[in-house]
């Protein structure tokens, strides 16, 4: 019984230092020569992409694999790295969406980051004459480029406001009417009742704020 285990246990380890092998794959030397970005990373998805625009089989279309390698460099955070194989993909004048939406997304990731830096480490705000006209810039050219579905999407949602409009009846004698409502505008349903002519103040709905971390016209 205790050989049956011994040699059940050796296969166990050499069935998973294969496993570990398969999922630890490495990029090649000359791979990794001609594409110092790569040296030591170790995401898998990231050695899988240059791995496929190493191969020669791929040589065709590898840019867009580079495309790949630098939209999961911004992805993991590595935004400098990203903004490095953009800048080697645009000076081959390769253009395309997935190139500029890395651009935009590292560059703003970037820029969020040298905010923070700028109002929680240096304890300051942007300057009137150097950084704060860039930043309005590019708050009003997000403002133009937002979509019909995200302009709907930052629209404040209307509650209606409950109440009775039914009056009382005075008097002593039997009453079965309802008593007259004063008119107001349509969609106001505030409580009224008989004999006011106030109906009360209603609070207007808030302002939409934006959700661009670049919106300063608004602060």
């Amino acid at each position: 019984m205790k050989k049956i285990f011994i040699v059940f246990a050796i296969l166990g380890g050499v069935l998973s230092t294969q496993s570990i092998l398969a999922s630890d794959k490495t990029l090649s030397r000359s791979c990794l020569k001609s594409n110092p970005l790569a040296v030591g990373e170790t995401d898998a998805n990231l050695i899988e992409i240059y791995d496929a625009y190493c191969d020669k089989k791929n040589k065709d279309v590898k840019y867009s694999y580079l495309a790949k390698a630098a939209q999961r460099f911004q992805q993991l955070g590595k935004n400098w790295k990203a903004l490095q194989l953009v800048n080697e993909l645009e000076s081959l004048n390769l253009r395309g969406n997935t190139i500029t939406d890395v651009k935009f997304l590292a560059s703003a990731n970037l820029a969020n980051e040298a905010l923070n830096q700028m109002r929680t480490t240096e304890n300051r705000y942007l300057t009137t004459d150097i950084t704060y006209p860039t930043a309005k810039v590019l708050s009003e050219n997000i403002n133009s480029a937002k979509s019909t579905i995200i302009l709907q999407l930052e629209k404040p949602v209307k509650k209606p406001n409950s109440g009775s409009t039914t009056g009382r009846t005075t008097g002593g004698g039997k009453g079965t009417g309802k008593g007259k409502v004063g008119t107001s505008n349509k969609g106001n349903t505030g409580s009224v009742t008989q004999g006011t002519s106030n109906s009360g103040k209603i609070n207007p709905s808030p302002a939409p704020t934006s959700g661009n971390p670049f919106d300063f016209t608004n602060r």
